[in-house]
């Protein structure tokens, strides 16, 4: 849906008013269909102007801000815990059943990070073999033979 500005809504609703053609006239001069104006009409009525309403506040979290405080010190009690361990131990001690993905998205707000050292160097790769012993290790050489039939030739 394509969100109509604040001037549009205002001009269009006014041109109805002030009775301008019909509904379906106007709404052919605003470039909007009849049913926008219907409806932009029926808010200016009921709520005394035609502009959106805000956006609304979405879910009510699951996890609350008094369990949410426990879990950073169930985390230092025990680092290596799972999320599936940390979620048993809040439907245990503070008896609220909450999703993996939801622990997951409460991870940031403790100041958390996915990675357990985040300043960790990399491992560097282990050393590869030289050419030949790979080859080997492949169980062919450069003619397809084997390395033991080609050396005894």
């Amino acid at each position: 849906m394509v969100a109509y500005s604040l001037d549009l809504r205002a001009r269009s609703v006014a041109a109805v008013e002030r009775h301008i053609g019909s509904k379906r006239q106007s709404a052919d001069v605003f470039g909007v269909h009849e049913s926008f104006l219907y409806t932009r009409l029926r808010q200016q009525r009921d709520r005394g102007a035609s502009a959106p309403l805000p956006q609304g506040g979405g879910a009510r979290a699951q996890l609350s801000a008094d369990p949410l405080r426990q879990v950073p010190a169930w985390v230092a009690a025990t680092p290596e815990a799972t999320r599936a361990a940390l979620r048993a131990q809040l439907a245990k001690k503070g008896r609220v059943s909450v999703s993996l993905s939801t622990l997951g998205r409460g991870r940031p707000a403790l100041g958390r990070s996915r990675k357990k050292s985040p300043r960790a160097r990399p491992q560097p790769p282990p050393p590869r073999a030289p050419p030949a012993q790979r080859s080997q290790r492949r169980g062919r050489g450069k003619t397809g033979a084997s390395w033991t039939n080609a050396a005894a030739t």
